[in-house]
């Protein structure tokens, strides 16, 4: 019975948390028409499509019955797993009309997404604070909008942000359960979760190794235990990552551990994909050679960027990261970009009230979203400054680092930092748990008492 009212107790908080949020992200997506739906989304979508109607993996904006697309492994599997069950249901026809039909759908199994991951978030911080941190870190994510944005469009990144939810409280489960309570089990489980999430953005490759770099660091585990633990988690992500890596080995006829384009963001932000003479010869040999030819190109760019000013070259690289890090990936805005400067031909309209141009409404929530991103940012570096109090949020902390480390690396692009919204958000309340007490101390402190003097008939008061 009280096992029962401590779970009702810790479930209080989530489940206010996602009511605000469905509310908010109706809002949030009230502001304006469905988009159409361009590059990426496009070609999730038909790849989905060709999935399900010819079994055959091939990431590609080519119909799902064009007979010249061959087998790739440009993007990882993850997304398109989740996609595909859509069209096996309601079919996966060569018409622009069965995407229409299937995309309402698929919307409303992403903005279930988005909710769930203020769920997520909120429990995350049931477990780092009990109840009042746990209304407070759902609040805040209830009340970033970008979440409800991210659902509007076909991308992975709402599926993303959920896993990276689930995977950190996986994480916290992992690192803060006692000694003896610590099985090979929960860092299996924690595996197969990282492995979902990596199969989704594969960019996350090297974070699970976070919670046991802080179980070494805290000498929390006897070095062989620890070593069980982390062979758990490894086979845990096998299961998942191994068919992939092994289906790649036989149709590629290459060793393709997730997937052949991981370089081409790199290369856009070294100057795009346009190359050259001596770079076409680059390429050529690389592709000659079976190897990554984006890769080949981006470090002989980086090279000569090296020679000819270092400092200055990651200097830029620093602030593109910071800019792109403190600014909230807004969905529809990447199609109002692309309907502006790139319209494509290749799309399919999915409302015919779709302006081109952000509604007043949009402009206005979006505004206000900027200056809150920002402050979550802000409010995310003061929690650094509590880590002490309770250093199993050096686990949480660890994942903005690691997003920012990597933008910094590959693409300095809004859209690579959303996945670790709710990361930043669990910092952000845990800032704002460790400021706002002193806030209040600051305010008593000030209110000292002077007391008019009683011959005048004077009261107490305070200044």
């Amino acid at each position: 019975m009280i096992d029962r009212e401590r779970t009702r107790s810790a479930l209080a908080s989530p489940a206010i948390s996602a009511l605000a949020a469905a509310v908010l992200f109706r809002l949030a997506t009230s502001s304006f028409v469905t988009p159409p739906m361009v590059q990426d989304a496009l070609a999730y979508t038909r790849s989905a499509q060709r999935l399900v109607a010819r079994h055959l993996f091939a990431y590609s904006t080519a119909w799902p019955t064009a007979a010249h697309v061959a087998p790739n492994a440009i993007v990882t599997p993850g997304y398109l797993v989740f996609l595909a069950p859509f069209y096996a249901l309601f079919g996966s026809a060569q018409s622009d009309a069965t995407i229409r039909l299937v995309q309402p759908f698929v919307i409303g199994a992403q903005s279930l997404l988005a909710i769930a991951t203020v769920f997520l978030v909120s429990l995350i911080g049931h477990r780092l604070g009990g109840r009042p941190s746990a209304l407070l870190t759902g609040l805040l994510a209830a009340a970033y909008l970008p979440f409800g944005w991210a659902a509007s469009v076909s991308l992975s990144e709402s599926l993303g942000a959920f896993l990276v939810a689930l995977d950190l409280l996986l994480a916290l489960r992992f690192v803060e359960a006692d000694v003896t309570r610590r099985t090979w089990r929960d860092a299996a489980v924690f595996g197969i979760a990282s492995a979902a999430l990596v199969m989704v953005r594969p960019v996350f490759a090297l974070w699970p190794a976070a919670p046991f770099v802080y179980l070494v660091l805290r000498r929390l585990e006897p070095p062989r235990r620890l070593a069980v633990l982390a062979a758990s988690a490894l086979l845990g992500m096998a299961l998942l990552i191994a068919p992939w890596t092994a289906r790649n080995a036989l149709v590629l006829h290459r060793l393709v551990p997730l997937r052949t384009s991981a370089s081409a963001p790199l290369l856009d932000s070294l100057g795009g994909s346009r190359l050259a003479p001596d770079e076409r010869s680059l390429w050529d040999r690389a592709m000659r050679e079976q190897k990554d030819p984006a890769a080949a190109v981006a470090a002989s760019r980086i090279r000569a960027r090296l020679r000819s000013d270092a400092s200055g070259f990651v200097l830029e690289r620093v602030e593109w990261t910071l800019r792109a890090f403190s600014t909230p990936w807004i969905a529809v805005y990447d199609v109002f970009w692309e309907e502006r400067f790139q319209r494509q031909t290749d799309r399919v309209d999915l409302s015919p009230d779709f302006s081109g141009a952000p509604t007043l409404a949009l402009a206005s929530l979006a505004g206000v979203s900027k200056y809150y991103h920002l402050g979550l940012s802000a409010m995310a570096a003061f929690g650094l400054l509590f880590v002490r109090r309770r250093p199993s949020v050096a686990v949480v902390a660890s994942l903005p680092v690691y997003v920012l480390a990597s933008m910094f690396t590959v693409l300095p692009q809004t859209r690579y930092a959303f996945p670790a919204a709710p990361a930043l958000i669990v910092m952000a309340s845990v800032g704002a748990a460790g400021v706002i007490p002193r806030v209040r101390v600051a305010v008593r402190a000030r209110r000292v008492p002077v007391s008019s003097a009683s011959e005048h008939g004077g009261s107490e008061r305070t200044v």
